[in-house]
């Protein structure tokens, strides 16, 4: 059953951002691949406008034993615009920009 009216979730995206592939989406019309760990989420509709809420996760491939290369990443929101959100993944233990096997994205405000 879906869920409409104040504070419900506006628009989400699981995605693989190694091959830019989206699994599935709720209100997002694309990606924007931005250079290694870079992207930006684009809405289908609209947010009213830059003032509305993101959450961001991140996660190497999965793998049954954990190591360094699969493990610790990091997705965080960037720069806000009504209708995208720029996203940024990163392994905060070297700190460098990653491609990501495993990218979720959360937005909630109101829309347009």
């Amino acid at each position: 059953m879906a869920y409409f009216g104040d504070n419900a979730v506006r628009a989400w995206v699981n995605f693989n951002l190694s091959n830019s592939s989206i699994r599935d989406d709720f209100n997002i019309s694309g990606l924007n691949d931005n250079g290694t760990g870079r992207f930006d989420v684009n809405i289908d509709t609209d947010m009213a406008n830059e003032n509305y809420s993101v959450v961001a996760t991140g996660s190497g491939a999965y793998s049954t034993s954990l190591t360094s290369s699969n493990y610790n990443r990091y997705a965080e929101a960037t720069v806000r615009n009504a209708g995208s959100v720029g996203v940024a993944c990163y392994a905060p233990n070297n700190a460098v920009f990653v491609d990501i096997s495993y990218c979720g994205v959360i937005i909630c405000g109101d829309l347009s």
